[in-house]
């Protein structure tokens, strides 16, 4: 007898227990599913947490269920080694951002989870991804280097070099006993090194006295911004017409006495960042 039953059969109201047992099921209760039909209408209806779908032919469908609330998410494995999946959202519906009622296809062989973002809006992560679809340089090629790869063997089929500039930590370097200028604007920001990435504040002589970080380029570098002074809250410009979450450039954003911001370099103009502490 499994933990799971065992648990069940300890609960004296079998009411409760048919809840628990049905509320488990949903979030975690697995059975395989064979494909079938051609269209949202017609497909094979996905009722576990994971599914394990049989039968795939590029045509052969599956359909979601509307979701739960709270509902984490569902599993979908296609056990087809050759054959890419269908899979319909409910009626309505529509995953990754697409047409409502468009079919995702889940190629062979590989795992998908899709997360209920809202009623009607599924997002898929997708498990086991091919060497296409992760751009993975082959032994084939072995040394040789292309602007869409994500890494490249060596002759001794190692990683030679893998380029990390999706969101990379920048230049590396520290700077640290910086002083921030008074004033509290953009125009009077102390601008931060360009060719570091880690900056420590740690004077702050009166509220919002300011600094400013190096332009963003759209390079995905991260830069972390660290306000050590004890008291006064710390004001952060982009610069130029740079923003910061959006904010005005000539507002800014502020970093309070003992907090920290990290701020990734998301696209020409902008950066974007996360308050920490």
């Amino acid at each position: 007898m499994s933990i799971i039953s065992q648990a069940l059969n300890a609960i004296n109201d079998k009411r409760i227990a048919k809840a628990v047992q049905a509320a488990f099921d949903r979030s975690h209760g697995s059975g395989a599913v064979a494909a079938i039909g051609s269209s949202q209408a017609t497909a094979a209806v996905l009722l576990n947490a994971i599914n394990y779908v049989t039968g795939a032919d590029a045509t052969k469908a599956v359909v979601l269920t509307a979701p739960e609330p709270g509902d984490p998410g569902v599993w979908v494995v296609n056990t087809d080694a050759t054959n890419a999946l269908p899979i319909y959202p409910q009626t309505g519906a529509a995953i990754n951002g697409g047409a409502a009622n468009a079919a995702y296809t889940l190629p062979a062989a590989q795992a998908v989870f899709l997360v209920p973002a809202t009623a009607g809006q599924w997002y898929a992560g997708i498990v086991g991804a091919t060497s296409a679809q992760i751009a993975y340089l082959t032994d084939a090629v072995a040394g040789t280097a292309a602007a869409s790869k994500v890494g490249v063997l060596s002759a001794a089929k190692q990683i030679d070099t893998f380029p990390a500039n999706l969101m990379s930590v920048g230049p590396l370097g520290i700077e640290t006993g910086i002083t921030a200028n008074a004033g509290g604007t953009q125009a009077a920001a102390l601008a931060l090194s360009a060719t570091k990435s880690v900056h420590e504040v740690t004077t702050v002589g009166s509220a919002a006295d300011s600094v400013a970080l190096p332009a963003a380029t759209g390079s995905g570098n991260v830069h972390w911004v660290k306000n050590s002074a004890a008291t006064n809250s710390l004001q952060l410009f982009g610069a130029g017409t740079d923003t910061i979450d959006g904010v005005a450039t000539a507002t800014g954003v502020a970093v309070a006495a003992g907090k920290s911001r990290m701020l990734v370099d998301s696209a020409a103009g902008k950066w974007q960042s996360l308050l920490g502490a």
